[in-house]
């Protein structure tokens, strides 16, 4: 018995989204095994083993912030086969990535460190424009 291709893409559809839900909830289930399912216990018998697991909720939950969670899984997980590395090097990515560096920065430095901060870092740029060798590589200068 073959299943109409829109099946099909429903059920793989449906797949995806179990398991992005389950990596969701990952840090804040515990899992555990319970038994295996042997093939021979399905009609028809399928390609892949099955198992029994028990899933029990983590009391306290963990202290993870859960908007952070759920962008660094589907960040990870967005593409098949697309690797940690470069998922983090796309240009969105980078920017998202500085603009909440930013924010952060803003939100956890007051407006007195801020200022000190900034005239630190002023003297650290007019010492390496005076050197003039703001532009070569830090592997060829001279200590």
């Amino acid at each position: 018995m073959s299943l109409p291709l829109p099946a099909i893409a429903a059920a793989i559809a449906a797949a995806n989204f179990l398991l992005l839900l389950l990596l969701l909830l990952l840090p804040l289930l515990r899992v555990s095994h319970l038994l295996k399912v042997g093939r021979n216990n399905f009609r028809p018998p399928p390609k892949v083993d099955s198992s029994v697991v028990r899933l029990e909720p983590r009391h306290p939950p963990p202290p993870i912030p859960l908007l952070e969670w759920d962008g660094l899984v589907r960040l990870a997980f967005g593409r098949k086969n697309k690797t940690l590395g470069a998922a983090f090097r796309t240009s969105r990515t980078l920017q998202a990535l500085e603009q909440n560096y930013i924010t952060f920065k803003a939100l956890s430095l007051g407006a007195g460190q801020q200022q000190q901060q900034q005239q630190q870092q002023q003297p650290a740029a007019a010492s390496i424009a005076a050197l003039g060798s703001s532009s070569e590589p830090a592997a060829d200068m001279d200590v």
